[in-house]
């Protein structure tokens, strides 16, 4: 884990640069006034969702924490694709209706409202396709056939909700996975949760999600093949979600093969080093980045004409960016001579 640590004091402004927990983004939190004592930031930084998950409140807050705690234990328990005594295990391996939690329903309902809006390019029965590239034990280029099956098997497969007795069918043989959209949920909700209690600010940060209340954030998008940044984007009651092919990865004969596949052709899509995307909404951005990682180019205008008004922001292999009008509208890039820079 790669941390960074800045701490400089001037005139009652505080500028803190948060621990970089995963390759994707760097916070920066300007802090203006801070005077009472109960108004000082108090952090935790939890395990859970097979990412580090740090959240900040105010001290008056301080018993939010232990109960973030919780939730996150058992939303990772219940979710977990890799354990048998997971709810999600029950579900895939069930062939009958599976009666579920609120919290998973709603998961659920919500995903579901938003994936099928980006036409394919993000599913949650795409475990399958991951398995087969070995994400998760051995990675390996699979067969073209084994690809087209495990295509066939998504295509063929649906997630059926039934509201009134909060029940859950997986009809067909595709593997559920809640990666993609996993962390976004949970973000949302802690932010729903520090909302609930009236929080006048807060930051939860889980691997690449991030969700600021209250307060001016600057978010610093990591250059996809060098370690510096490419740029800054501010954002305030708001998240930001950042996807890229650098955190899981190989490389064979050449190409770079990561772990966000396109559903339409089983393949890890190349066109993008990284994708983010801002909105209200921490569940929708870590969709929408997901997406558009997979889909590339195609994903990105498809997004751009289907989400209007949701800040997109691509950084290509090379270090080029590539923007819709409200993504250059917040993203301050960092100026090289050799940078070039598409806004749509």
């Amino acid at each position: 884990m790669q941390t960074l640590w800045k701490t400089s004091q001037n005139g009652g402004e505080v500028k803190r640069l948060l621990p970089l927990l995963v390759p994707t983004v760097v916070v920066l939190i300007l802090w203006a006034g801070i005077e009472a004592r109960n108004r000082h930031p108090v952090d935790r930084v939890f395990m859970g969702f097979d990412t580090w998950i740090e959240v900040e409140v105010l001290r008056q807050h301080l018993d939010l924490l232990d109960t973030f705690h919780v939730y996150i234990e058992e939303m990772d328990a219940l979710w977990d694709r890799y354990s048998q005594e997971s709810l999600l295990s029950q579900i895939n391996e069930s062939n009958m209706v599976v009666k579920v939690d609120e919290e998973t329903f709603q998961f659920l309902k919500r995903t579901l409202d938003i994936s099928t809006k980006t036409h394919g390019y993000f599913t949650l029965l795409a475990g399958s396709l991951s398995d087969l590239w070995g994400f998760g034990s051995e990675p390996r280029i699979p067969q073209e056939e084994e690809i087209e099956q495990a295509v066939e098997l998504i295509r063929e497969s649906r997630i059926e909700l039934r509201e009134e007795s909060r029940e859950v069918a997986r009809i067909g043989q595709a593997t559920l996975d809640f990666g993609g959209a996993a962390k976004g949920f949970l973000v949302e909700r802690l932010g729903e949760f520090l909302q609930e209690e009236e929080a006048s600010e807060g930051l939860i940060n889980a691997g690449g999600t991030i969700y600021s209340l209250g307060r001016n954030t600057v978010v610093g998008i990591i250059h996809p093949r060098e370690d510096s940044l490419i740029g800054s984007l501010n954002i305030r009651d708001q998240a930001v979600s950042t996807s890229g092919d650098y955190y899981r990865y190989f490389d064979a004969d050449g190409v770079r093969y990561h772990h966000i596949f396109n559903p339409l052709d089983g393949y890890p899509n190349q066109d993008f080093a990284s994708v983010t995307v801002v909105d209200e909404s921490a569940l929708k951005t870590d969709i929408l980045a997901t997406a558009v990682m997979a889909g590339g180019k195609e994903a990105f205008m498809m997004v751009a004409d289907t989400f209007p008004g949701v800040p997109l922001i691509a950084v290509t292999p090379k270090g080029d960016i590539i923007a819709n009008r409200e993504g250059e509208e917040i993203f301050t890039p960092f100026e090289k001579k050799d940078e070039k820079r598409i806004f749509n």
